[in-house]
């Protein structure tokens, strides 16, 4: 399909598989009506077939007998868990593609990347039927009506695979001008977006839902709430995995619709998305934040943020699990607050970080602290395994140039300030000491769970706030085949494990004395009981 030089006025065209649409040079499609001006969309089942076995994290094996599918089938793999409530409603669920088909047993081409997907839970498969190779092709334009009452999209691609969209321009959108979503395979490329309608949605690059291996590089977007936005949704189990935003440019953002900010981050992305690149940006201006990160994996290198109204980079683990994030080679000036801000979660599930490097970055002209990792207000969610070396900040007006507090595991070294604040303050909980083995771990209880590394093997426990009693029922993370022994900091902090949540023992157990222990061994989802040592109370 082909649009020659001229206008043309239209609602929705639907693009079908195997489809290059073309938009010459001054060549302009004013839309004229709701929703999207291209839009090109698979088809999922109505049925869902129901796992019998536990399809766990890294695995590749899904057993659903009746399930019909055959091999390069794309499928959904989701469950009823629910990420959190509190904060987006989104349940657990990602897209597979079928490598071999064994009776009841699909081999996926790939490992499962999720928690693990439980019949308990209402595991299932589900076919989708995708709209594929498809071009879309510009460097012609694609115009809203910059009406805040239209709700219209540019491009809409849903449950597509292998499409590339390159070489367009969109103006003048409310809604979303490119919006992604339960995807593989999709890249957008060399595109020209910009104009907002204040007080809208307004996104520019939306990645959202299960969409996943997929990207944005070498955009230059203007004046949009968000540049780039990863979103979870609760019509679509699964949340964006393997996204990379990469060498765009980000001139300004617009006003935004709600919010903390009083205007639009222009690098955002949104609740526990997974492994999420944001690589060799420019913002060169942002009403609200230059990077707002909530995912909880991710690496943010080599990004130059200026003239933000808010923080630099803001990152923040609004997920279900614990989190790791790099913050590596950035430069951040002229801004509104700290320069650099990592700590856990700020709402619903407020997961931590349990690896968090940020290194080698340079803050300068800011009205806030350098660099900050932790919150003082974050008490009961401390930042584990934290890396922080070679940060410079530059006239930075706060108290700090590096302030890390709430924190675990802290290895600083070669940060400093020059002008403006000069102190590097470090408060770590649980330091290394000499002669530990590298297997003994330190945690206080959050919400009846804890959070091991891949190395830990005599984890000692306290209790939520140093109360008299607490409950373990979950340990997160941790590597399949890992051993560990539990046991309680103290006589009067008694932990009683349960064998609830993921921690599977022959009874319930009440380490009530510091000498008490509970041995358990990990099978990746689980950890079950291997001996107990039950001393009385002392």
């Amino acid at each position: 399909m082909r649009f020659p030089a001229g206008t043309f006025k239209t609602a929705q065209l639907n693009i079908p598989s195997n489809t290059t649409v073309i938009l010459d040079g001054g060549a302009v499609i004013q839309h004229n009506n709701t929703g999207a001006v291209l839009r090109a969309s698979g088809v999922q089942s109505a049925m869902k077939t129901a796992l019998t076995v536990t399809a766990g994290s890294g695995a590749f094996i899904i057993t659903a007998p009746g399930h019909g599918l055959v091999a390069g089938d794309m499928f959904r793999l989701g469950s009823n868990k629910v990420f959190d409530a509190s904060s987006t409603g989104t349940k657990y669920g990602e897209l597979c593609i079928v490598d071999t088909v064994s009776g009841d047993n699909i081999t996926a081409t790939t490992p499962i990347a999720g928690a693990g997907y439980d019949p308990a839970d209402g595991a299932y498969v589900q076919k989708i039927t995708p709209v594929t190779n498809i071009n879309i092709l510009g460097p012609g334009t694609i115009r809203g009506m910059k009406s805040a009452a239209m709700g219209q999209y540019g491009i809409d691609v849903l449950m597509g695979r292998n499409i590339l969209i390159s070489g367009v321009r969109t103006e003048n959108i409310d809604r979303r001008h490119i919006y992604i979503s339960d995807s593989i395979n999709v890249w957008v490329e060399h595109c020209v977006i910009k104009w907002a309608v204040d007080n809208t949605m307004a996104y520019g690059l939306s990645f959202a839902n299960a969409v996943q291996d997929s990207g944005a590089r070498f955009n230059d977007l203007d004046y949009v709430r968000h540049a780039f936005t990863t979103n979870n949704e609760s019509a679509y189990p699964g949340i964006p995995r393997r996204i990379l935003f990469s060498n765009n440019t980000v001139r300004s953002t617009s006003k935004a619709l709600g919010g903390s900010m009083a205007g639009g981050d222009a690098i955002d992305s949104h609740t526990a998305a997974e492994d999420i690149w944001i690589e060799h940006n420019n913002v060169l201006s942002s009403s609200g934040q230059g990077i707002n990160v909530e995912c909880r994996t991710g690496r943010i290198i080599g990004n130059k943020i200026r003239n933000t109204a808010s923080y630099g980079i803001s990152v923040h683990n609004e997920s279900d699990l614990p989190g790791r994030i790099a913050v590596l080679d950035n430069e951040v000036r002229r801004g509104g607050n700290t320069g650099i801000y990592v700590r856990a979660g700020l709402r619903g599930t407020t997961a931590t970080y349990e690896y968090i490097n940020v290194s080698n970055n340079v803050v300068a002209d800011i009205t806030g602290n350098g660099v900050a990792i932790g919150a003082a207000s974050a008490t009961t969610s401390p930042q584990l395994g934290i890396t922080a070396t070679g940060n410079t900040a530059i006239r930075a007006s706060g108290n700090y140039a590096l302030f890390i507090t709430n924190a675990s595991g802290v290895t600083a070294a070669n940060n400093k300030g020059v002008g403006g604040a000069t102190a590097v303050s470090i408060t770590d909980s649980a330091p290394v000491v000499a002669g530990d083995d590298p297997g003994y771990l330190f945690r206080g209880i959050v919400s009846d769970a804890v959070t091991v590394t891949p190395a830990a093997k005599y984890l000692v426990v306290d209790t939520e706030g140093g109360t008299a009693t607490d409950n373990l029922t979950t340990i997160s993370g941790g590597s399949k085949g890992q051993v560990i022994s539990v046991r309680t900091l103290a006589n009067a902090r008694d932990v009683a494990v349960l064998g609830t949540g993921n921690i599977r023992i022959v009874s319930a157990i009440t380490l009530d004395a510091a000498r008490d222990s509970i041995t358990l061994g990990y099978d990746g989802t689980n950890w079950i009981e291997q001996a107990r040592a039950d001393f009385p109370a002392a």
